[in-house]
């Protein structure tokens, strides 16, 4: 998920009427007054004191500091934020404030000297019309692919903003390869070619990893036992470049609101259940079809487990991809679609191909079982699991029949070993 780094005010950043005072080695009761604002300054100079101490080692002092700065009216704190020119400042006020004090979010946002990751952050959490602000800014946006990623991935953005942004941040010449499943976003609002353009722009690497094309063997003296219904040489998948058939016509997809209480009951699992009726009047799955493809890929980066659930199973390429770049993905359910034979061959070899991924054990063992994954990674994990489960996979009849012939092969040589 995305991550901000906060900017710290310094005491260099202070006014030197409160500079010595606001010191960490004045005396606490000195330092509180300021917190409390006591003290007669300048609006900017209050708040940027205020501010300061809302950081301070005395617990009691910089929670009297951060209440002080959250109870400050909005004419006297507007006031200074509107003409305060140190980024640190600004940042530190804006995660101080309350989630409800959208309109001085407002004035650090159309403040120049704000920071473009202090935007970020706000964008990370705006609602209703600041988000439009942010996201109209084309100079920020242009300058910060972290404001595009803050946005796309806030759940109140309005589908409508989100794809102006996108189309704005390709056309400007934004890097937003940073946000998980930019191919995915891009292609589904401007095709294939607009991704191509982008990379080419953007000087991105295109790694194509090739499925393996031979039989995966272990060396082995001897001869292997006749077995029912075993394969005679293990399956060759190839990704299509056009991705799966497509069956009927695109979905138009929903209105704004629609998709945004859509978006809104579906972040997690546990406002929703999968199998109850919607804000559509549907079950989810046939609430999703009614999707647009962007809105689709949307809601694979930002749903819920229920979602994606359904998501993975979507003849488009560009969706299922998306669930499988979702940031909140987990560990639980890669092992799931690992073991699930009937999804697309290209989310097996994904998923087989990803290091992270293949560290858990028990997802090297679904692979291994998966008649979908590349012939060579399968005999390569089974080299890593224990004797027990090798045992297992020699015996079982439901692994595709080379890798049964591989773990026979490779118990054979374990024995070889220990009698020499």
């Amino acid at each position: 998920m995305l991550t901000f780094d906060q900017l710290k005010i310094t005491q260099d950043n202070l006014p030197e009427i409160s500079r010595l005072a606001a010191s960490p080695d004045s005396p606490a009761e000195r330092r509180l007054l300021l917190a409390r604002a006591a003290v007669p300054m300048a609006p900017v100079d209050v708040v940027t004191t205020v501010a300061f101490l809302t950081d301070d080692p005395a617990e009691h002092v910089s929670k009297s500091a951060r209440e002080t700065l959250a109870g400050m009216p909005f004419g006297v704190l507007g006031e200074a934020l509107r003409s305060c020119t140190a980024p640190e400042v600004l940042d530190t006020v804006a995660h101080r404030l309350p989630a409800d004090r959208q309109d001085l979010w407002e004035v650090i946002v159309q403040n120049r000297a704000t920071a473009d990751e202090t935007v970020a952050w706000i964008a990370s959490r705006a609602e209703g019309h600041l988000i439009d602000i942010i996201a109209n800014n084309k100079m920020r946006v242009q300058r910060s692919s972290k404001i595009v990623e803050a946005v796309y991935f806030n759940p109140g953005a309005r589908m409508g903003l989100v794809l102006n942004l996108l189309e704005d941040a390709v056309r400007l010449g934004v890097d937003i390869s940073a946000i998980p499943g930019w191919e995915e976003i891009v292609e589904s609002i401007h095709g294939k070619e607009a991704v191509k353009a982008a990379k080419a722009g953007l000087g991105l690497p295109v790694v194509e990893i090739e499925p393996p094309r031979e039989e995966p063997s272990v060396e082995s003296d001897q001869e292997e036992e006749p077995r029912e219904q075993e394969d005679s040489e293990p399956p060759v998948y190839e990704v299509p470049d056009e991705g799966l058939p497509e069956s009927g016509e695109d979905a138009a997809g929903v209105d704004d609101d629609t998709f945004a209480r859509f978006l809104k009951e579906h972040l997690n699992d546990s406002s929703q259940e999968a199998d109850k009726d919607g804000p559509m009047g549907g079950n989810l799955l046939a609430e999703l079809n009614k999707m647009s493809v962007p809105q689709k890929v949307r809601l694979a980066l930002l749903g819920s487990e229920s979602v994606r659930r359904e998501l993975i199973r979507d003849t488009r390429r560009i969706v299922y991809m998306s669930v499988l770049k979702s940031p909140r993905l987990t560990e639980k359910e890669i092992g799931d679609f690992a073991k699930n034979k009937a999804l697309n061959e290209e989310i097996i070899r994904t998923i087989a191909i990803n290091r992270e991924w293949t560290t858990s054990y028990a997802i090297k063992m679904a692979l291994i079982s998966h008649p979908k994954c590349p012939g060579q990674l399968a005999v390569n994990f089974l080299r890593l699991m224990q004797p027990k489960d090798v045992k297992g996979i020699a015996r079982s009849h439901d692994v595709p029949g080379f890798v049964a012939r591989a773990a026979k092969q490779l118990l054979d040589a374990w024995e070889r070993g220990k009698r020499h």
